[in-house]
């Protein structure tokens, strides 16, 4: 009574230069019923559409069998030739032959976490737990054993998550996929020392929630286009409307006093493990600035044409920036630039638990993947639907959005990323 769902990442081609078909079988699950003795067998055909009338004709076999580990293994067999539609005329023939695969992981039961309901607008980690807020500034902690979700103050929340592995439950996190703060300034929820910064809905302007007990303990001045926590202080991002510019600031984490103020252009800021950088687009071209974590000036600055990214995540030895171009990586050693090369254009990211890489969702192919400096070490099968991703510090991934009539909540234990 099982299936099993398998994504082969081979490469097809003559061996002639320039020659062959690329089959991209990992952009296609191939499903089969397993049987009783735990073989299974697929024989699959399709045809992928390319750009001007090119289109990949491939022919696949896949057989396997299921051990009693979890494990699997088996052959695949592939036939590919492409369609040159211009030329209108087929190119040479690719035969793979048989090859031996083994699954690179057992097959596992019961490992997420689902809440169904509709994704909260903003996530942060707090340890093995995910912080989440609502479009009403309603801040609740998910448990990362039990799935249960509970005001700061112990209380429940507006439509409470309370889940088991393996399975869905009944309410979630009642959010909208918005949030909207009235006046200038954004949306943001920070941890840092003890407590979460996050955007009064009433105000526009970030306050700070003590984790402990719920109490709220201070708030800044004004709202802020962005606030984001350092090792030891956040640093906001404001628009000095008085002085016509914009204010990078280093700020202590639980008074929000201001420490250090420096003139900057609208950009992009992110903190981690490799230290405080800002992105933004100056007179000659985007540029990425690495910040004194005392004084808030920059203290190193490099070209990134060609534009800023919209997204940052600042890991142990890289910057990984999000933008026109895709994904692309930054090594501050060698002060170069490279985009990462992915079979598909990747959606939202996050720092892993041990600051390594990242993790990228792609919607078009329903995966997650983890990166590091050395490229794609794990693929992880998602729902379909558009994911914000959070990793807590045991390891696990948090999936908040999904498609936009089914959102949910779904934790991928460390059995599943892989810690």
């Amino acid at each position: 009574d099982s299936e099993v769902e398998l994504r082969l990442p081979i490469d097809c081609a003559s061996g002639d230069e320039g020659g062959g078909a690329p089959v991209s079988l990992h952009r296609h699950p191939l499903r089969a019923r397993v049987d009783a003795d735990g073989s299974f067998r697929v024989d699959a055909a399709y045809v992928e559409d390319g750009t001007d009338g090119d289109a990949e004709h491939v022919d696949v076999r896949v057989e396997g069998v299921v051990e009693d580990d979890g494990r699997a293994v088996g052959t695949v067999d592939v036939e590919a030739r492409w369609w040159n539609g211009q030329a209108r005329e087929f190119g040479r023939e690719c035969d793979s032959g048989v090859l031996e695969w083994a699954a690179t992981e057992p097959l596992r039961h019961g490992s997420a976490r689902v809440s169904p309901g509709p994704a909260p607008a903003l996530t942060a980690a707090v340890g093995p737990d995910l912080l989440t807020v609502s479009a009403q500034g309603e801040v609740a902690r998910l448990d990362g054993a039990t799935g249960e979700a509970r005001r700061l103050d112990g209380s429940t929340p507006s439509g409470p998550a309370s889940s088991q592995p393996g399975g869905a439950v009944p309410g979630g996190v009642a959010a909208p996929a918005t949030v909207v703060a009235p006046g200038p300034g954004a949306s943001v929820l920070a941890v840092a020392a003890g407590g979460v910064w996050s955007t009064d809905p009433a105000t526009g302007v970030p306050q700070r929630t003590e984790l402990a007990d719920g109490r709220r303990a201070a708030a800044l001045e004004a709202p802020v286009e962005s606030l984001v926590a350092g090792p030891g202080e956040v640093w906001t991002v404001r628009d000095d409307r008085a002085r016509a510019t914009y204010l990078l600031e280093r700020r202590d984490p639980v008074t929000g006093a201001a420490q250090a103020s420096v003139p900057v252009t609208s950009g992009t800021l992110s903190a981690g493990p490799g230290g405080v950088w800002y992105a933004y687009r100056g007179p000659s071209g985007g540029r990425l600035e690495r910040i004194d974590p005392g004084t808030a000036e920059a203290v190193e600055s490099y070209p990134i044409d060609p534009d800023t990214p919209s997204e940052m995540v600042v890991t142990h030895d890289r910057v990984w920036m999000a933008g026109l171009e895709g994904l692309s990586v930054f090594d501050p050693a060698s002060g170069h630039r490279s985009v990462v090369d992915l079979a598909s254009e990747p959606g939202s990211m996050a720092r892993t638990a041990d600051g390594r890489g990242i993790w990228v969702a792609h919607e078009r192919e329903a995966v997650i993947r983890r990166v590091e400096a050395t490229g794609v070490v794990r693929t992880v099968d998602v729902p379909e639907g558009r994911w914000r991703l959070t990793a807590t510090d045991d390891g696990a991934v948090w999936l908040t959005g999904g498609p936009y009539d089914a959102e949910r909540i779904i934790r991928l234990g460390p059995s599943v990323t892989g810690g």
